[in-house]
């Protein structure tokens, strides 16, 4: 009786041990691949780990970014001038869109055109990048809020350094400085009461404010302006955040009733996402708003995530020819999330007796 209970215990322990053996094989082979990919930056993401190998958590944060960087990648966009000079306008410079456009118009007169130069983040961004980005994610993570965020929460949610496909920013630290300090004196212990708080401070730093620039805003940018459209608001909220050690992710989805589509967050907190729009509607407040107002109920929502999702097995897409967002490796369908209530459909009955006629 003793020999088989000795077995039966056996038998999980060794497949928990295969499992983690081949989640920590698929984990090497990711890395290797993305390093592989680096070219010439190899050395710089191989000095990241280097850097860390007396850490074997932020080494494993590393090893996180570094393995999911070739999905990512940034765009340079300007005006190119004689002589191979660039101009990308100032937004601060224009304070009302009619004369971002007298100048655009100016611009397009004089044969100005613009030019865009993308960039993969495996190959251009550099160790002291990286490493910097570490170090204060971790910083952040230590805060009360940040405490009951388990790691591999937090290395998806808190440590990436970019939420979309904006520029990479180097303004962490300066938003650490700013924002932490209202969450420390607020007493928040939970990474909900941090957004909510924090959302509210946003609503007095940005808002929503339209340009005719056809450039993709930076962070720095939408920050210094105070204002952009969803997607840049999304990017400089959801930055914010982060950076202040609360775990949030991008939502969106492409209008059913109207051109273009829309971009949101959600919060982690005790295993559930929380929506919430970024300097306007707090966690809790969004979802309603999207289940009340027809022309806004979303048909489908995706959740932007720094790694593949698992539905997407390895992360390759293959390439039919039809060209679009949605077959991102990085998507996750999250529309149970947001699609709680059953939803009538109606149909007329003079429709009905002209399909039955049809296929009649």
């Amino acid at each position: 009786m003793d020999i088989r209970r000795r077995t039966f215990r056996f038998f999980p322990a060794c497949a928990f041990l295969v499992v983690l053996c081949l989640q920590s094989c698929r984990r090497d082979a990711a890395l290797e691949r993305a390093l592989a990919s680096a070219g010439d930056n190899r050395r710089e993401l191989e000095g990241v780990l280097l850097h860390y190998k007396d850490d074997s958590l932020k080494q494993a944060a590393a090893r996180f970014l570094i393995a999911n960087m070739p999905y990512h990648f940034y765009e340079e966009e300007f005006y190119a001038l004689p002589g191979g000079g660039r101009y990308r306008p100032r937004l601060t410079d224009f304070p009302r869109e009619e004369a971002c456009n007298a100048h655009l118009d100016s611009l397009a007169r004089a044969g100005r055109m613009g030019e865009r130069h993308r960039y993969k983040d495996i190959r251009t961004l550099d160790s002291a990048f990286l490493v910097r980005n570490i170090d204060l994610a971790f910083e952040a993570w230590r805060k009360p809020w940040a405490r009951q965020v388990p790691f591999p929460v937090f290395c998806r949610y808190i440590l990436p350094y970019r939420i979309s496909r904006e520029y990479p920013s180097g303004l962490r630290k300066e938003m650490m400085d700013r924002f932490i300090p209202l969450l420390d004196s607020s007493g928040v212990s939970s990474p909900l009461e941090a957004c909510s708080l924090l959302n509210k401070r946003l609503a007095t730093v940005m808002r929503y404010k339209k340009n005719s620039l056809p450039f993709y805003p930076t962070i720095e940018e939408t920050y210094a302006w105070g204002g952009a459209r969803c997607e840049g608001l999304c990017d400089l909220g959801l930055f914010v955040m982060r950076a202040a050690g609360i775990p949030v992710v991008m939502d969106r989805t492409l209008w059913t009733r109207m051109d273009w589509g829309h971009n949101w967050g959600a919060v982690w907190h005790e295993g559930r996402f929380h929506s919430f729009a970024p300097g306007e509607q707090l966690p809790g407040e969004y979802l309603p708003v999207l289940n009340s107002r027809g022309h806004l109920r979303p048909a489908k929502v995706y959740r932007s995530h720094f790694e593949p999702c698992p539905a997407s097995g390895s992360g390759e897409v293959p390439d039919d020819g039809y060209g679009t967002w949605l077959k991102s490796p990085l998507l996750e369908d999250v529309s149970m999330e947001y699609l709680d209530r059953p939803v009538d459909v109606r149909v007329s009955t003079d429709r009905i007796r002209e399909f039955a006629h049809a296929s009649g």
